[in-house]
């Protein structure tokens, strides 16, 4: 089952949406104000922007007017011809990575910007985000967390506009389908710490070859300001980590050449595990009630 979108209530100025959406407004008010951002018309209300996307099989468009007799404001491509009060930009899903960068960077400047950690890899994405999720809410308090599989240029984004105060650090889990969805992701995402976890035949008609797929999870290493991480025993990632522009790149793994190094694993009766992991900072013992060492999974997925 698909993981519902999430309410937000991203607030901004007609203006400022337009500055963020890169788009034009026709005919409304730049003063005016909307709070909560949707892509789904039966959410449209009042005081809201609707965002109409294109996507293989519903086209937002069509449901443009009833979003906008509902009260919202409309935001549509250009090409798709609507008439009456909108905001035009080129492209709707560039549009709203472009409101959820901007309620981000605008809402809070203010009291600091919020560390992010950035997830891709063909298999066990959700898992790695589940436990990063932990650990980091143990350094940074309460983190913004990917809900469920809103891991594509929607739910990154809709995930985005839900950032409030009481979020200090951000967990996003980023999945591909298509050439290039994993570079937009990385560029609206920002990461301090990118990790792709490894590489397989994922969605392989949208994506090509394993050399190709390789090239397309990179794109989060190469998005990392700070960090990027992946598996030492992945040589398609290794290979295009050593090329990534951040200051520091390292491997995890339980062979010699990784970073940050599995030595022992004791699994108690009850089959939880105690793991012991050398780092260039020193070694870290950690508690786990996940039951013994991981296998490949037979059919990885995105």
């Amino acid at each position: 089952m698909a993981t519902p979108i999430p309410a937000n209530r991203a607030r901004f100025t007609l203006a400022g949406l337009a500055t963020a959406a890169g788009g034009t407004l026709v005919d409304l008010d730049p003063a005016a104000t909307v709070e909560g951002v949707v892509t789904d018309s039966r959410l449209a209300a009042p005081g809201r922007a609707f965002v109409a996307l294109r996507g293989e099989v519903y086209d937002g468009h069509r449901f443009a007017a009833a979003a906008r007799d509902a009260g919202a404001v409309v935001l549509v491509e250009r090409r798709a011809a609507i008439e009456g009060p909108r905001l035009e930009v080129d492209d709707g899903l560039a549009a709203l990575a472009g409101i959820a960068r901007g309620w981000v960077d605008r809402g809070f400047a203010a009291d600091g910007p919020r560390p992010v950690l950035a997830i891709g890899g063909a298999a066990g994405k959700t898992t790695t985000k589940t436990l990063a999720a932990a650990a980091v809410a143990a350094l940074f308090r309460e983190p913004l967390v990917t809900a469920g599989n809103l891991n594509n240029r929607i739910g990154v984004p809709m995930t985005l506009l839900t950032l409030e105060p009481r979020h200090r650090a951000i967990v996003l889990e980023c999945g591909t389908s298509v050439r290039g969805e994993i570079a937009a992701l990385g560029a609206l995402a920002r990461p301090d710490v990118a990790l792709v976890i490894n590489v397989g035949v994922e969605h392989a008609e949208g994506l090509g070859t394993l050399e190709e797929i390789a090239d397309e999870e990179a794109a989060l290493l190469a998005a990392a300001r700070r960090v990027a991480i992946t598996a030492a025993d992945e040589p398609l990632l290794v290979a295009r980590l050593a090329g990534v522009a951040a200051p520091d790149r390292r491997t995890f793994g339980d062979g010699p050449d990784a970073d940050a190094r599995l030595v022992t694993r004791e699994v108690a009766p009850d089959g939880t595990s105690r793991l012991r992991i050398t780092t260039p900072e020193g070694d870290v013992e950690i508690a786990t009630a996940l039951p013994g060492a991981t296998a490949p999974s037979a059919t990885p997925a995105c």
